[in-house]
């Protein structure tokens, strides 16, 4: 029996007490009140809060969100469903940011793969215990309760490996970055923002080392200062997946400063020029149909230059692609001693072989055709660009009319139904509903993306109008004629026409196929006819698909002429048409 008022010297109690702690103290701490940083200098998080308010403000400026997208604090965030326990000075900082609603915006990646950050967003709320989601391979420890990330982790790279997450450190007024695989180097950040940066660094485990105490205001007003003065603009900065903006991020720069950036801006003027150029001819005019074919023959190989460096598009062709693999099969089956497997493996040489043949002969075809078209490989003259212009203008006008606006802001608001949105009221009748939801829907909302449409279209108006007058100069100039514009049937019809040429090709081919194969296939063995008729049913399937494709169009068209909508509203009738013939001109 231990000593009377000595029970906590007993062995038991040594070793239990510590072992309860020890496994109730990370329970109990869920528990706690958020008063882990009980003081905290006010001006500081309103500094931090008026510089990110400044970066917004100047991709509103430069039209790469529009002004309605950002909301200013204070908002009221509730955080008590949070997994950590931030400090107040970061509960303090998440009521006072701007925010930015990225259902408003074309693209939400900003700066190198990172979104922006909405604490009034649950999911974003989410991360902010846990921004670079570190929980699924175990490493939590990088982040302190007076630690805020003020990007979001977006969708920069090929599989989300390269997006640039800011954590600000309210504590140490510092900012360290993380690019989805590792903490930023210096190196990397004066690279993008070095004259303003003052060859300030980072270490490449994310460790703190600054020469000033104003580390992290230093840094954002260093992207500021990039942004205002066009050492940077957020079409550079954004890692916007293939096909990007539609116009290399420096020819978007060159417009900004053409158009008056920073002191006498022209918003409108610099999204009609914006606008023109994306829909600049690609100079192939008649023959981009036929053009399109050589590449995908033939191959290509074509440089872009993106900033400092250049970067190689290219693809080796089917023909090469064809000559490769009767190469391979050629050495496989010359090697090869089970009869069958040799058998099927000389098919396969054979096949490739002829499949080399039979495509060198239709890119003779081709570039004769193109010839045709194109004397001197010139297929549209320089001036003659802007008549080609004005007609890519005024198919995308025509296919505006029937994306309406309040149609496109209810598809979008139907998007975020996950989110809470709900449908105007002016689209229930419209769609047959005679309750409304059991939520109010998000009016403010639509009224600002019904805003935005008509800014949009208004930019668009702008650019037609003067792409046309440029066009009745030069014809007027020259004696030319604008070329005659078609409409959605014209469009179909000529998709039609398209598709019919490729069936004969295909018919052809599988013609070609069934007179070269089966007589030098007789005394093959069984694997190798098989696949010789798995290869010739592959080739019957294909012709069907296309042959499907064009009784769809058909089927289209016919809805349209007769008026047979078989109740679907005739606006998405052309709306589906038009996205589809879209999607295949792509």
């Amino acid at each position: 029996m231990p000593v009377p008022g000595t029970w906590y010297q007993h062995p038991v109690t040594v070793f239990l007490v510590p072992l309860i702690a020890l496994l109730w103290l990370p329970q109990l701490y869920r528990f706690l009140p958020f008063n882990t940083d009980p003081s905290y200098d006010e001006s500081k998080l309103q500094e931090i809060a008026s510089l990110m308010d400044d970066i917004y403000a100047l991709l509103a400026n430069q039209t790469f969100i529009p002004h309605n997208a950002i909301t200013r604090g204070p908002h009221e965030i509730n955080t008590t469903a949070l997994s950590c326990k931030p400090s107040r000075s970061v509960l303090r900082l998440i009521e006072i940011l701007p925010y930015v609603d990225i259902s408003l915006v074309q693209e939400p990646d900003w700066i190198y793969g990172g979104w922006f950050m909405d604490y009034r967003d649950p999911e974003h709320l989410a991360e902010l215990c846990d921004p670079l989601r570190g929980e699924i391979i175990n490493w939590t420890d990088y982040m302190e309760p007076a630690d805020i990330a003020l990007t979001n982790w977006g969708t920069g790279g090929w599989n989300n490996d390269y997006t640039w997450v800011l954590i600000y450190n309210a504590k140490r007024e510092s900012i360290r970055i993380f690019d989805a695989q590792l903490w930023l180097h210096g190196e990397i950040f004066q690279r993008n923002f070095g004259k303003r940066m003052n060859n300030w660094w980072f270490e490449d485990d994310g460790a703190f080392e600054w020469d000033r105490q104003d580390g992290a205001p230093h840094i954002l007003r260093a992207i500021a200062d990039s942004f205002r003065h066009i050492d940077q603009s957020p079409w550079g900065t954004s890692n916007r997946e293939s096909p990007g903006f539609g116009v290399p991020y420096e020819e978007i720069e060159t417009l900004l400063r053409r158009n008056g950036w920073p002191d006498a801006f022209n918003a409108s003027q610099f999204n009609a020029d914006f606008i023109r150029r994306k829909h600049r001819s690609s100079s192939k005019g008649y023959a981009a149909e036929v053009a399109k074919r050589i590449d995908q023959l033939a191959g290509f190989e074509r440089y872009e230059r993106d900033g400092e460096a250049t970067w190689i598009e290219s693809a080796k062709g089917s023909i090469a692609e064809a000559e490769e693999l009767s190469v391979r099969e050629r050495k496989a089956y010359e090697t090869e001693t089970n009869s069958e497997e040799r058998d099927l493996k000389k098919y396969r040489h054979l096949r490739a072989t002829w499949l080399a043949d039979y495509y060198s002969e239709e890119l003779e075809a081709a570039r004769l055709e193109f010839a045709q078209l194109c004397p001197n490989g010139v297929c549209v003259e320089e001036a003659d660009l802007i008549l080609w212009e004005y007609l890519a203008l005024q198919r995308t006008y025509r296919e505006i009319q029937f994306y309406n606006n309040v149609t496109d802001c209810d598809y979008r608001i139907q998007k975020e139904v996950s989110n809470g949105r709900l449908l105007d009221h002016r689209l229930y009748a419209e769609r047959g509903m005679t309750d409304p939801p059991k939520k109010a829907a998000d009016q403010a909302w639509l009224d600002k993306c019904l805003t935005n449409e008509a800014i949009e279209q208004s930019w668009l108006d702008l650019a037609i109008e003067q792409s046309r007058q440029a066009a009745l100069a030069h014809c007027k100039e020259t004696g030319c004629e604008l070329i005659p514009f078609k409409d959605i049937f014209d469009r179909a019809h000529d998709k039609i026409t398209e598709y019919k040429r490729k069936l004969e090709r295909a018919v052809k081919q599988r013609e070609q196929f069934e007179a070269y194969f089966p007589a030098r296939m007789l005394d093959a063995g069984d694997k190798a006819r098989e696949q010789m008729e798995r290869d010739k049913v592959g080739m019957c399937a294909h012709e069907t698909y296309i042959e499907e494709e064009i009784k769809s169009i058909q089927q289209h068209i016919a809805k349209l002429k007769e008026g047979d909508t078989s109740g679907e509203r005739p606006d998405r009738i052309h709306k589906g048409l038009l996205d589809y013939l879209k999607e295949e001109d792509d």
